[in-house]
């Protein structure tokens, strides 16, 4: 049969193998399970130590979880502390002069360390984290572990305290320099003040200051200069009215001359004469539509009847002459009145005038010098600001560091033990993988050998590989030494494969049971198999 003449392997025709090979596969596949205890056995065991620490600060996480970004960092900083611990504990092999030897025994170290978040939870405000070490040693690893936590809490509180002393010392520079900026603002602001004459008293809005005085002459000049323009303007439209009145007015008038009368009568025709000469004029001035016209026209009648009667029972006739009409006279003074007072109005309006440029010039000037006076005060104030508000966060700081000197954020909730046996890896699960791994491998060699075995082990291989129609089969006779032979080997193999398995599991049994029952080096290999229960422990 050569190799492409293997029949194909199917599961029934294993299982076939497996039922005609099974006194074959049976002492094979205890020593696959032998040979994978063994190896088991061999593989390194470690020690692991393990601490808790609790502490709390927080800042820079998320709403979701605001320790995660400080159990990050602790993460990264704690690996790179095996350095400083191994140092500490002086071990030889960080001591050595071998810079290359060094580094690789501290990155051996720091890969046997682990870091664990035990509650990643929303909102919390402290973090608990596990830092574990395995080692071959029990003593070292313990040592390491509690080493490696204080020299990691010591790191981080050092620098804890650095990060605060260096924000404070920036806080402080910044304080420095904000006051320079201020005191150079103040300066700046003075300086201005007197180069212009300022008083700053007077550029704030009140009534005694500077700009408002100035504001409230300014204001009061332009409502004398708006009233006297007011009033000459009414007086100028009174002199045209006036003037047209003197075009209209006659400069002489005919008038009654009185007669000379004996005593009595000249008095009285003088009055009646006076009366009638104001009664004229006032006629003069009066239109026929006024009120009061028919009045005085009647009562001009009268009194020329009552002189004419007094004329003629004198006994003389009246003399007519012409006179200067007293209302032309009046006329004129008015009029010369008038333009007088509107020539005093335009010549105080000029001066006015005057003085209300100066104040606009004054207030200009004023104000822009009271823009930039401000814009430097403004700045001084913002200077200010800013220094209260730095003196403010530098409060802050000294209370945050005064809290971090006074309290501790980091706790050691446990500490570090001698273990009583190594637990990583697990040694049970390990043993049964390889248990696991040399049964298949025997089993495994089992099928190859009954593969290689060239000759004919069934009809139906006749048939395939010969192409001949098998008539009949013979199965294969064993004389009876030969039988007594093959069930006396058997009976050997299959009794010594039990009374092992029996052993072990015997063994296994006592050792769950009462170890001490054991002897020291059957419970220390088991111990070193199991990982079980304390040798030490007592019986149960």
């Amino acid at each position: 049969m050569t190799q492409l003449d293997l029949p194909p392997i199917s599961f029934a025709r294993y299982l076939d193998l497996l039922k005609r090979r099974r006194w074959q596969v049976l002492p094979v596949s205890v020593l696959g399970l032998f040979v994978g205890a063994v190896v088991a056995l061999l593989i390194p065991r470690y020690y692991v130590c393990q601490t808790t620490v609790q502490f709390s600060g927080g800042g820079g996480g998320t709403a979701r979880d605001p320790m995660a970004h400080m159990v990050q960092s602790a993460r990264v900083s704690m690996r790179y502390s095996v350095g400083a611990a191994l140092e500490e504990l002086m071990w030889p092999e960080a001591l050595t002069d071998d810079v290359a030897a060094k580094s690789e025994f501290v990155a051996g170290v720091r890969d046997r360390v682990d870091f664990h978040d035990l509650d990643p939870n929303q909102g919390r405000e402290t973090a608990h984290v596990r830092i574990l070490y395995k080692d071959t040693d029990p003593i070292r690893a313990k040592e390491l572990t509690n080493k490696l936590r204080d020299v990691w809490i010591e790191k981080e509180q050092r620098g804890m305290r650095e990060r605060a002393d260096a924000a404070i010392t920036e806080i402080n520079s910044m304080i420095d320099l904000a006051i320079q900026t201020r005191d150079t603002a103040t300066v700046d602001l003075a300086s201005y003040a007197k180069t212009y004459g300022l008083n700053p008293l007077d550029l704030v809005p009140r009534r005694d200051g500077v700009l408002d005085s100035r504001s409230v002459e300014l204001g009061n000049v332009s409502k004398q200069i708006a009233d006297i323009l007011s009033v000459r303007d009414g007086m100028r439209a009174e002199l045209v009215v006036r003037q047209d009145q003197l075009g209209k007015t006659p400069k002489k008038k005919t008038v009654t001359a009185p007669v000379v009368l004996p005593p009595g009568f000249q008095e009285q025709i003088q009055a009646k004469t006076l009366k009638l000469l104001y009664v004229t004029e006032v006629l003069n001035r009066m239109s026929e539509s006024h009120q009061y016209y028919g009045l005085r026209k009647r009562e001009q009648a009268r009194l020329q009847e009552e002189i004419a009667a007094l004329n003629e029972a004198a006994g003389a006739t009246p003399d007519e002459r012409e006179i200067d009409n007293p209302a032309y006279a009046a006329l004129i003074a008015v009029i010369d009145n008038l333009t007088a007072k509107i020539k005093t109005a335009d010549s105080s309006v000029g001066p006015l005038t005057a003085r209300r440029q100066v104040l606009q010039s004054e207030i200009s000037a004023l104000a822009d010098k009271v823009n930039d006076y401000r814009m430097l005060e403004a700045a001084r104030d913002q200077a200010q600001g800013k220094v209260d508000t730095l003196v403010a966060e530098q409060q802050v700081l000294e209370g945050e560091r005064r809290v971090l000197l006074q309290s501790e954020p980091y706790v050691v909730k446990e500490y570090a033990v001698v273990p009583p046996r190594p637990t990583d890896p697990n040694i049970t699960l390990v043993a049964l993988a390889g248990c696991a791994v040399g049964l298949a491998f025997a089993i495994g060699l089992v099928l190859l050998i009954d593969i290689m075995q060239t000759t004919f082990k069934t009809l139906q291989d006749v048939e395939r590989l010969l192409s001949l129609p098998v008539l009949g089969g013979m199965s294969h006779l064993l004389t009876a030494d030969r039988k007594r032979e093959v069930y006396a080997r058997r009976t050997k193999t299959g009794l010594a494969a039990g009374v092992f398995l029996l052993l072990m599991i015997s063994l296994i049994t006592i050792y769950y049971v009462d170890a001490t029952r054991l002897p020291p080096m059957v419970r220390d290999t088991l111990g070193l198999i199991l990982g079980g229960p304390s040798p030490d422990a007592a019986p149960k």
